[in-house]
């Protein structure tokens, strides 16, 4: 074997190992994403820890067990904070429940749920101040004002309980 012919052999080896090497690398860091993904979302980090786990995803792509793993995260972390932001919006927090309507929008941004729960929280608001306006028509007996108000908010939400509690009162002062 000639000189130049061992040279390029030993430039080819020497390639191949800084391949292997960069490669392996490489497969570690997106070990540490995936595991520092996992803490950080048994902390209740839930952005940062989804941002870990969609980084370790990426740079190992055939990883079938890093996208799975993701993408399931993913999915408890929206339908938490889609319960989260009904409960607050059952209970008259409307600004925490858009906040949390917003947060599940960053981690789907298409989210129909989301999308639909930023209207119910809008409609919510809109119907609080109605309801307190119809309350003050009651109050200084304009009953025609409480009627109109009554019927705009029944016609949007008929089941809603204090526009029903207040039809009923309207409905006996009309008597």
């Amino acid at each position: 074997m000639t000189a130049s012919r061992k040279t390029g052999l030993r430039r080819a080896w020497w390639w191949v190992a800084a391949s292997l090497t960069f490669l392996t690398f490489a497969g570690c860091a997106s070990n540490v994403a995936h595991k520092q993904g996992l803490e950080m979302l048994n902390q209740g980090r839930l952005e940062d820890g989804l941002a870990q786990l969609e980084q370790a995803s990426k740079e190992e792509p055939n990883n079938r067990e890093f996208r799975i793993h993701f993408l399931n995260a993913q999915a408890q972390a929206i339908n938490r904070l889609l319960a989260e932001a009904q409960q607050e919006r059952q209970l008259g927090n409307f600004d925490g429940a858009e906040l949390l309507y917003r947060r599940a929008l960053k981690l789907d941004r298409g989210n129909a749920q989301s999308l639909a729960g930023l209207e119910a929280v809008e409609q919510s608001r809109r119907h609080s101040r109605m309801l307190a306006e119809i309350q003050t028509s009651v109050a200084m007996n304009d009953l025609t004002a409480a009627e109109q108000k009554l019927a705009l908010v029944q016609q949007e939400n008929p089941r809603n309980p204090e526009a029903i509690a207040l039809r009923r009162k309207v409905d006996e002062m009309a008597m």
